[in-house]
């Protein structure tokens, strides 16, 4: 069967969120499952598109390379599909350690050196700030940010990067809040549930 909606005022209300894109180039092939993915989730909508069904999508952020490059790569490959529209969740940026190649020395969570730890956080701090900022200049739209290992992990606590909202990666009930990461309850846009 399919999995019923969230019903929100009395509405049932479906939708989608695909990976757009990775790094400066996530190749060929993925780029083109995208661009024919946005397509075919707006023409799936149908006239539901911005009512009851929504779309939406995120960048896989390498911390490695450039942030504000990597938001450009996003949002052009975005554009080649269509642009965004009025029936478009919110797009994010995906902060995780998994993922990253040859990035740290080490797993994150057992880093002991206090000043390995600082230096990874700044560079995703500088990273994930020059995506945000890129992005809003070029689309004049709100951004949110996805994350919580590397947060928790390199100890970070203002992760927000300049973002306006934050998708929160999992709930559980014992779970460590967002707000130990500087995301208050209320930026929290999205909870993916686990």
């Amino acid at each position: 069967g399919v999995l019923p909606g969230m019903v929100v005022d009395g509405k049932e209300v479906v939708g989608c969120v695909v990976k757009a894109s990775e790094g400066l180039g996530w190749g060929a092939g993925n780029e083109t499952w995208f661009k024919n993915s946005w397509v075919e989730l707006r023409e799936v909508a149908a006239d539901r598109y911005g009512i009851d069904f929504f779309r939406g999508c995120y960048h896989f952020l390498q911390f490695t390379v450039d942030g504000a490059g990597q938001a450009d790569y996003f949002c052009d490959l975005v554009d080649a599909a269509g642009g965004w529209g009025p029936g478009d969740l919110m797009p994010w940026v995906d902060v995780e350690e998994g993922g990253q190649v040859n990035w740290a020395p080490q797993k994150l969570e057992t880093i002991t050196d206090s000043s390995l730890r600082a230096r990874l956080a700044h560079q995703v701090t500088n990273c994930t700030s020059a995506f945000i900022q890129r992005f809003k200049q070029r689309t004049g739209l709100r951004i949110a940010v996805y994350g919580r290992g590397v947060f928790r992990d390199l100890q970070m606590n203002d992760c927000k990067f300049g973002s306006d909202s934050a998708v929160n990666p999992a709930y559980t009930a014992t779970i460590v809040r967002m707000e130990n990461y500087g995301v208050p309850l209320d930026d929290i846009s999205l909870w993916q549930l686990s």
